[in-house]
């Protein structure tokens, strides 16, 4: 159904009833995908009867990815649909059938096009209660919410206005009264209501400014194709509105990159259509309609919803009765040292405020003051004193003013289907100023953690890595498995009930002051840390601000650092256990100490012995830790893994005593399943679908193709990454990613699958060697795994590799790859260590762990393998300390010479000798540090690609991406020209439409008669453009020198212009010429059945497009009323400039007037404006004409050509002709 609106453009509603056979779907497929092929705004909602994954089942047999769901997944990525989501229940349709038979499914939804959501961005679907029927009713509403107060907001695109900085000039001027915090505070508000009122009365609405522009464009463009050139003063004011669109366009694209809060797409590659999508997309996604309130009564309406949220939070945020920290009193068994606590409490100076300034995200949302931290650096050199004064003042006082502390709350759905306020995590949008002062302080208390915090815990600290605790994890499953009856384990992962917002203040003081922090720094943090106020935003709206009494704010800077030394009060408590013997963790080997527990921030697993003595002591532990302080242990998502070999009786207890149930399949610990084996693929199914989601076809068709290549590089690459580097993905599933995201490069979307023009494995090659830089995921796993194996042997402090060490060994590498007790995880690590270890070597320190011999110290490789006469016998066994003058840090020299002979000892010689006791550091060869690369490691562990093209020259050049790519494709020899269409067998014929040439890319850009004739023009050498492989050698040769690199930009515009306008010309989207100046005007004429009555066509000179259009209405009308009689006319055009024309009776053209002298005595005439691929047939004959003759003329349907036949055949079948590059 198509929906009209007045003065709007229709949309169409498309209601769906699909069969519950798979096959008989296929039609309604296809049938929708041609719908939505016309380019109409279309919302598709219905009974779809099937479901696209597990979450959207309940009940009855398991979820299954049968066919039928696949090609329903690829229905929707393909055309780019995008799900609005619900409110209400879950499912839609239940079976009603009685007992463990019900089943309940999601199988009514709306799908909307990206430009349907774009004409509606408010509306929302609603799933009524099933009464009469099996399915609920579905309710989608379209009408705009209420009219709500939205918070100031900074907007990027005022930086461009000059008259911006003297608004802040001016406003920071104003003297004002008070400290140094509340006068940056009172300007601050004073330039916020200035900027607000500039940007009402001057810059106003760019969007309406951007459509006046555009209107008087058209304009003046209109009145020059119809009376000729424009007199000088109209031309200069048409420059000027083309450099004011310009602009305008430039403002457009920076402020919906702003709302999108998209960071890895870069400005200027004219993304905009993306980034307003998916900020109006993210907006109707992110909107809560309804909730259910504390009694589970549902509520709806933003006022309602925002009273279940201040409710929620406000109580969420009080301190309960209980005990207080008074009655356990934390314990530390390591402190800050005075010189630490003299480094801490120093003076803040104004390098230290820059520098926490400069190292904010500068366009993350703001708070309640709505200034981001890009405000303060694009104005620093406005309001630097009076910011670094202030900053400075609240060191001095430790007291800070209640407007830096405002907080708004931001609401992250933690799950899909969100429905109460606890499925929502609470972000935190402090002020930038509250953030500069925590960065200092972050800034500094950052590397005194590593010597107090217990290394059981990963987060947050330098040196330490999430992979260690999944690692070690995955180490605890091997043994856990299998452990015999008498050695049984237990891992009991704990779920902390809001971690961060239970923590109480006073807790947080006393742990401090166990640790020996100074007086001062603890006011500094409790100055951050009390007495924030809340505001909670509501689809946009805040609510009133309230206070809380307990919590860490998530989103300020400090809370992760505050947080993991409050939780340091847990391990320290069960190392005592463990060193006390009432508790008996686990021991990884016998030579590795205990391991009682593993922390990352409050992701916790505990480990020991499944006895039920170990379980009474776990239970002590944590009840001390929460009752101090104020932590709550979810105990129903908390879950307990047992050795298979536990009797049932302990387990049974261990459940009772911990009050937590046993771990019902693969236990997941930080993301990552935890299995003791090699993960299969059906366990891997949600991170496919989790790239899938991510790749929603809107997004391939919002995107240049530069754009998809960014997403691809880093994002979509990367999401597989956490998981490779902590377990083995099958090979299966990373085909199957690297299959979606080589679809979306090439633009797989739209209901088209794409061009794939270069293979993928060049694709993935690294620029130097031609490619684009876009990793296997393949490869990508193997240097992942590699990296554990860099990470043992550089890192051997580490909790993982000291425990990898003694479980394993680290001497002998053979012997640690072999054997039965080998976890499957080692096994692969070994894999890669031989050739790790090859590419490291030892700086020397102490000199008693490097071997004279064996370890590469003086160069890359061993002394054993130097290729040297000298008989090294004598120094087998000898480490390197031994070389050393007895008691004195410097070299035996007899001894060198003695050994090594006078060319080797003199390299010994030219060595340093450290001064200072150390152990020697095992460091990466070729850049001496303890530490490797990614990209280093690739290169030695991946196997070499054959020689191809060198194309890092064209990503080095600071082309513009666009031009880049373009360039990139060219030295593939990969444009999508029709001969390469043609050999790829897609029925294209090769001949260039321009000369009839074969189509090759040399021909396109360099032999073509109109594309020789446009580089004469230019003016560049004729050598330059002769043929590809010479183009590419003089730019790459051009952008090495300053003096001629403009030329080598002129020339690459040149080329990319000249393959651009190929694409319009064959398009019918411009007709052009090899003079420029010559065109084509076509007609079809046909009778009310659809049979061609006539078709003719004539070559244009001198003309602009507009003209032409004109002129093929006018000859067309002229056959059909003075040749054919016809006296019933209805003229179809897909120029709607020429339609308005002669609808409109103020236009004065000679041949408008011919046209309405013709139509006066008609019976009817209408002129109706079509879109380009609906007159395709129109298009062909005009450039027929164009290129082939002067005047062409067929009167009748055999007389036409085969190739115009063949369009009209398809236009009766109602097949629509798309157009694509």
């Amino acid at each position: 159904m198509v929906v009209s609106e007045p003065e709007a453009d229709p949309w169409v509603l498309c209601g769906v009833y699909a069969s519950t056979d798979y096959r008989v779907r296929r039609p309604l497929w296809h049938e929708i995908t041609s719908l939505l092929a016309q380019g109409i705004p279309t919302v598709a909602v219905g009974d779809f009867n099937c479901i696209q994954s597990a979450d959207e089942k309940r009940g009855g047999a398991p979820f299954t990815d049968r066919i039928d769901r696949r090609e329903f997944r690829d229905f929707v990525q393909l055309n780019g649909l995008v799900d609005l989501g619900f409110s209400g229940p879950r499912f839609t349709w239940c079976n009603n059938q009685p007992g463990g038979a019900r089943v309940w499914e999601r199988l009514d939804r709306a799908f909307a096009s990206p430009d349907w959501i774009l004409r509606f961005p408010t509306c929302r679907v609603s799933h009524l209660p099933r009464i009469a029927s099996d399915h609920c009713p579905l309710l989608i509403s379209t009408s705009s919410v209420s009219g709500h107060h939205s918070p100031f907001r900074f907007e990027k695109i005022w930086l461009s206005y000059p008259q911006s900085w003297d608004i802040v000039r001016e406003a920071w001027r104003v003297p004002v009264r008070g400290d140094a915090m509340r006068r940056v505070s009172r300007k601050l508000e004073l330039t916020k209501r200035r900027l607000r009122r500039w940007n009402r009365e001057v810059v106003g609405d760019i969007f309406r400014r951007l459509e006046g522009v555009e209107e008087e464009i058209t304009t003046l463009q209109e009145r020059e194709d119809l009376r000729g050139a424009l007199p000088e003063d109209d031309m200069s004011h048409l420059r000027g509105l083309l450099a004011t669109h310009h602009s305008l366009l430039r403002q457009h694209e920076i402020f919906w990159r702003q709302k999108s809060r998209v960071q890895w797409v870069n400005e200027g590659d004219r993304n905009t259509r993306f980034f307003h999508r998916t900020t109006v997309i993210r907006r109707q996604r992110s909107m809560i309609h309804s909730l259910r309130d504390g009694s589970g009564r549902r509520v709806e309406g933003e006022p309602a919803v925002g009273q279940v949220l201040l409710d929620f939070f406000r109580a969420r945020w009080t301190e309960d009765e209980g005990p207080g920290a008074d009655d356990h009193l934390p314990r530390a068994d390591v402190g800050i040292t005075d010189d630490e606590n003299m480094t801490l409490v120093r003076p803040v100076s104004a390098e230290e405020v820059q520098e926490a300034v400069w190292a904010l995200a500068a366009d993350k949302a703001p708070g309640p003051d709505g200034f981001p931290p890009i405000f303060f650096r694009r104005y620093w050199g406005i309001i630097r004193e009076a910011v670094i004064e202030a900053v400075q003042c609240f060191f001095t006082q430790a007291a800070m003013p209640e407007d830096w502390k405002a907080t708004f709350i931001t609401l992250i759905p933690k799950r899909q289907e969100a429905v109460e306020p606890g499925h929502f995590r609470p972000i935190s949008l402090c002020t930038t100023l509250y953030k500069v002062v925590a960065r200092i302080m972050v800034g500094r208390m950052k590397p005194l953690l590593p010597s107090i915090i217990s290394q059981e815990q990963g987060a947050f600290i330098a040196g330490r890595n999430i992979s260690h605790n999944v690692m070690l994890a995955q180490e605890m499953m091997w043994d856990l498995q299998r452990a015999s009856k008498r050695g049984s384990l237990m891992a009991v992962k704990l779920d902390m009930e809001r971690a961060y917002d239970r923590i109480r203040w006073s807790f947080l003081r006393r742990v401090l002051e166990a640790y020996g922090f100074h007086r001062r720094w603890i006011g500094w943090i409790l100055g951050c840390v009390q007495g924030p106020k809340f505001s909670i935003l509501v689809n946009g709206t805040p609510s009133v601000f309230f206070e809380s009494t307990m919590g860490l704010r998530q989103g300020c800077p400090l809370s992760p650092y505050l947080f993991i030394i409050c939780s340091d009060i847990l391990s320290r408590a069960l190392q005592r256990a463990c060193a006390s013997r009432e508790l008996e963790s686990y021991v990884p080997t016998p030579g590795a100490g205990p391991v009682s527990h593993l922390l990352f921030a409050d992701d916790c697993l505990l480990l020991s012995r499944a006895r039920v003595s170990e379980a009474r002591v776990l239970r002590r532990v944590l009840a001390a830790y929460c009752a101090a302080s104020g932590q709550r242990i979810n105990f129903t998502k908390s879950a307990i893994q047992f050795s298979p070999s536990t009797e049932s009786r302990v387990r049974q207890e261990i459940r009772s005593i911990l009050q937590m149930p046993e771990q019902e399949g693969t236990l997941v610990y930080l993301g990552v399943p935890i299995t003791g084996r090699r993960l299969r693929v059906a366990e891997c199914s949600g991170l496919v679908q989790r790239v899938e989601s991510r790749l929603e076809g809107w997004r391939a068709s919002s995107l240049s193709m530069m754009g998809r290549l960014t997403l691809v590089r880093s994002v979509l690459g990367s999401m597989p990454v956490y998981l490779m580097a902590n377990t083995v993905v099958p090979k299966t599933t990373l085909l199957k990613i690297e299959r979606l995201l080589r679809s979306f490069l090439w633009g797989s979307h739209g209901g088209g699958r794409g061009v794939h023009l270069v293979a993928w494995e060049r694709v993935c090659r690294p620029t130097s060697e031609g490619g684009l830089g876009v990793q296997s995921l393949l490869e990508r796993r193997e240097t992942l795994i590699a990296r554990h194996a860099a990470r043992f042997l550089l890192e051997p402090h580490g909790l993982w590799s000291r425990v990898m060490a003694a479980r394993y060994g680290r001497g002998s590498l053979e012997a640690a790859r072999r054997g039965r007790r080998i976890s499957f995880m080692w096994r692969e690590i070994g894999r890669y260590l031989p050739t790790v270890l090859a590419h490291t070597r030892w700086l020397m320190g102490d000199g008693r762990t490097i071997v004279v011999t064996d370890d590469p110290w003086v160069d890359t490789i061993p002394l054993r393998y130097w290729p040297t006469t000298v008989d090294f016998e004598a120094a087998v066994g000898l480490r390197v300390c031994d070389l050393l003058a007895p008691g004195r840090a410097e070299w035996d020299v007899d001894r060198l010479y003695q050994l090594f002979g006078a060319h080797l000892a003199e390299r010994i010689l030219a060595m340093p000798v450290p001064g200072c006791e150390g152990p020697d550091v095992r460091v990466w060869s070729t850049s001496c540090r303890a530490s490797v690369r990614l990209g280093d490691l690739a290169r030695v562990i991946q196997r070499e690609h054959e020689s191809g093209w060198d194309g890092a020259w064209i990503w080095r050049s600071r082309l513009h991406p666009r031009a880049a790519l373009f360039l990139w494709k060219v030295m593939w020899d990969r444009l999508p020209t029709r001969a390469v269409l043609s050999r790829r067998g897609l029925g294209i014929p090769a001949e260039c439409g321009a000369c009839g040439a074969d189509e090759s890319v040399d021909h396109v850009l360099f032999g073509c008669l109109w594309a020789r004739q446009t580089w004469q023009w230019t003016g560049i050498p004729e050598e330059v453009w002769r043929e590809r492989r010479l183009f590419l050698q003089m730019i790459r040769q051009w952008l090495t020198s300053p003096r001629t690199c403009q030329e080598a930009i002129r020339a690459i515009c040149t080329a990319h212009q000249i393959w651009l306008a190929r694409n319009a010309r064959t398009f019918g989207e411009r007709r052009m010429s090899p003079s420029g100046t010559r065109g084509g005007a076509g007609f079809v004429i046909r009778d009310p059945h659809s049979r061609v009555v006539a078709a003719g066509g004539c070559r244009l000179f001198d003309t602009s497009v507009p003209a032409a259009e004109l002129r093929a209405a006018w000859a067309g009308l002229c056959h059909a009323r003075r040749v054919l009689g016809a006296s019933s006319i209805i003229l179809e055009g897909d120029s709607s400039t020429v339609i308005g024309w002669i609808r409109r009776e103020s236009i004065d053209h000679p041949l408008i007037r011919d046209i309405r002298m013709m139509m006066r005595d008609v019976v009817a005439f209408e002129a109706k404006h079509v879109f380009r691929e609906a007159n395709g047939a129109a298009d062909w004959v005009a450039a027929y004409a164009a290129h082939h003759s002067g005047y062409a003329l067929w009167a009748g349907e055999r007389e036409l050509p085969l190739a115009l036949r063949e369009i009209l055949y398809f236009d009766v079948l109602g097949c629509i002709r798309t157009r694509a590059v």
